[in-house]
């Protein structure tokens, strides 16, 4: 189920990382408000990873966002 699993991620370390590093936490709302369905951080804040409901939306994320980003796709 895409909606609930989307609906269920979350990293416990956002809050402490976010206090000491706020920039990530601009990252990550800054692929919310660009449309991401969901944006989190991946283990103890190497990567903020956004979740797109297409493959296309997320390449129009990609575009509005200024940051190195990837596109990866699910099997």
């Amino acid at each position: 189920d895409f909606d609930a699993v989307v609906r269920c991620i979350h990293n416990d370390f956002e809050r402490s990382v976010f206090k000491s590093h706020p920039e990530l936490k601009k990252i990550r709302n800054e692929l919310l408000y660009s449309g991401c369905l969901s944006a989190f951080m991946t283990g103890s804040g190497a990567t903020i990873a956004g979740i797109a409901p297409s493959r296309k939306k997320g390449e129009a994320i990609c575009d509005k966002i200024n940051h190195k980003a990837i596109i990866a796709e699910s099997l």
